[in-house]
């Protein structure tokens, strides 16, 4: 239904395919090369370097140290408002998540149809976790979903999150 943010707008330019203002096609590979030999005639002082093994296991630690964890890629991210309307073979299922620095802070699940049991358990369960798909599912399998949403599974409601 509705995704807000309050991220930076960028500014709209034309993108193409580099493929396109080819005169014949290049692989990638045949790409970079081409990126390398101009760099290297174009810039006197430039040289051609080669990382050692040393080298490559020190960005190897700093990717998994610092780039690959959550925190860098979700936990920076901008707060947002996520508002998603499913329909499930039972009704409309709405979803509607305040988001901040990645945990998800506020939580509404509505629904056009009667359920069995008071689902703020289930919305109370998804506070101050990460907006992550294993970790909603793990907060919600101490839930009984058939007995909060009947004829609502698992799948319904965490891609209602999405």
């Amino acid at each position: 239904l509705k995704y807000s943010d309050k991220a930076v707008k960028s500014v709209p330019k034309p993108v193409t395919n580099i493929s396109e203002h080819l005169k014949s096609p290049l692989s990638i590979e045949q790409f970079i090369q081409k990126v390398m030999d101009h760099i290297l005639v174009t810039h006197n002082d430039a040289v051609l370097y080669e990382f050692s093994e040393e080298d490559l296991n020190a960005i190897q630690k700093i990717r998994d140290e610092k780039y690959a964890t959550w925190e860098w890629n979700f936990g920076r991210s901008p707060n947002y408002i996520l508002k998603k309307e499913i329909k499930t073979g039972r009704g409309n299922l709405e979803m509607n998540l305040e988001v901040e620095k990645g945990i998800i802070k506020k939580v509404k699940i509505n629904i056009d149809f009667f359920n069995e049991k008071n689902i703020s358990d289930m919305e109370n369960a998804l506070i101050n976790i990460p907006h992550e798909e294993s970790r909603i599912r793990e907060a919600l399998g101490r839930y009984p979903i058939e007995e909060y949403l009947s004829g609502i599974t698992a799948d319904d409601l965490v891609n209602g999150m999405f």
